[in-house]
């Protein structure tokens, strides 16, 4: 197993390009005036890292690129970057166009290019991309909405389709994605994506019970295969073809979800007992195990749920250990010390955080271990840690 230390000045996020590069992602909070407003965007900064040759070089550094939209990809290990560029000669009407970087062969093409009022970003409208191929995305306009209960949110969508090689959209006619939006794209498999659609019944600092039956969304997880999810939406299909996982409405919300090894990992959390259900749905052979904690908020996270060696685990302390338990076999795989905090689990191996920083540093103590030997096989400080796989032979961290 190779371990690359990747040292940075800023805390970068990273997302794997290929088995050789990595993209290596930095913002800049903007506070300029740009005319009689303030951009609402963050400066974003990419950079390519090879991992072999050690090198690191700023994509494009003489052109700005802003934070617009919320990028997803459907495929693991896109070997494109998307980023977006404003023209401000007409502020607050300004032009907003989307370029695609291969990072490969290092050439840049525009993809779309829109105009709309920049002041509506700041107060009442988000964006969201969901890159499904390289052929094909889909762009997500959300836009502030106050219902009759009250609650103000994100809760009206436009969407549709973009074919890039024939610079055509497709309008998205979807029931459930046009009325309650697509929420997340998460890739599985070759040409197999995870889609969360419909906002949750509530969010981080909302009471669970102010969205009233009428304005809650119907709630659907499932798998789609890429290619016929984008046929679908061709031919204006008011279905979707899918592997329904889950659906949800009202009384249940789907509140977090993450892939992790073999594992769709997901949190359902009920509105009237404050109990949430963590599910473990394993996409190969559709076995599926539920964990119920009672007296529970909804905003309970899936980071304490992970597959570790391929086995379903939750992390448990107790008064004395941290302990990593199979949920499925009901057995205790590994006893650590209380004062460790999973940050992640890559493979067979488990990245911890050993205590809080220290008095004089901002610096925190990581420690890698492999299981099942609880071998120690690498320590470091940092202020901040994250990790990357490009291969089943390599972890990448990411240090400040």
């Amino acid at each position: 197993m190779d371990i690359r230390i990747i040292p940075n000045k800023t805390d970068m996020d990273c997302r794997t390009l290929d088995e050789e590069w990595l993209l290596l992602i930095d913002r800049e909070k903007i506070t300029t005036n740009i005319g009689t407003g303030i951009v609402p965007f963050n400066r974003i900064y990419y950079y390519t890292y090879n991992v072999k040759r050690n090198v690191r070089e700023e994509i494009l550094p003489d052109v700005s690129k802003y934070e617009v939209a919320r990028f997803s990809f459907a495929e693991k290990n896109c070997p494109y970057l998307y980023f977006f560029t404003i023209n401000f000669d007409h502020y607050p009407n300004s032009t907003f166009t989307l370029f695609r970087y291969n990072a490969k062969d290092m050439t840049c093409s525009e993809v779309y290019r829109y105009e709309d009022n920049l002041k509506e970003y700041v107060t009442s409208k988000h964006l969201s991309v969901f890159v499904l191929n390289e052929n094909y995305f889909i762009m997500q306009f959300e836009y502030l909405k106050e219902l009759a209960s009250g609650q103000s949110g994100y809760y009206e969508f436009a969407s549709f389709l973009y074919d890039i090689a024939a610079a055509k959209k497709h309008q998205i006619r979807q029931d459930n994605i046009e009325k309650y939006g697509l929420q997340q794209v998460l890739p599985i498999v070759a040409n197999v994506c995870a889609l969360k659609i419909g906002y949750s019944v509530f969010g981080p600092g909302e009471k669970k019970d102010r969205l009233t039956k009428n304005e809650a969304a119907q709630e659907e997880l499932c798998l789609v295969t890429i290619s016929q999810f984008i046929s679908d939406i061709i031919i204006g299909s008011k279905g979707l073809t899918r592997e329904l996982i889950d659906s949800v409405y009202y009384e249940e919300s789907i509140v977090h979800v993450k892939k992790h090894g073999k594992y769709l990992i997901y949190t359902k959390a009920r509105l009237f007992d404050n109990s949430v259900d963590t599910v473990f749905y394993q996409f190969s052979t559709k076995e599926v195990i539920v964990v119920r904690k009672e007296n529970a908020s909804g905003k309970e996270q899936t980071s304490s749920f992970f597959s570790l060696a391929g086995r379903p685990c939750v992390a448990h302390y107790t008064s004395k250990l941290l302990e990593i338990l199979d949920v499925k076999n009901k057995e205790i795989l590994l006893r650590l010390p209380k004062d460790s905090e999973i940050v992640d689990i890559i493979h067979d191996y488990i990245v911890l955080q050993i205590g809080k920083k220290g008095l004089i540093t901002a610096q925190k103590t990581y420690e890698i271990y492999q299981y099942p030997s609880v071998k120690l096989v690498s320590k470091l400080k940092s202020e901040s840690l994250k990790c990357v796989s490009q291969t089943m032979q390599d972890i990448n961290l990411i240090t400040k």
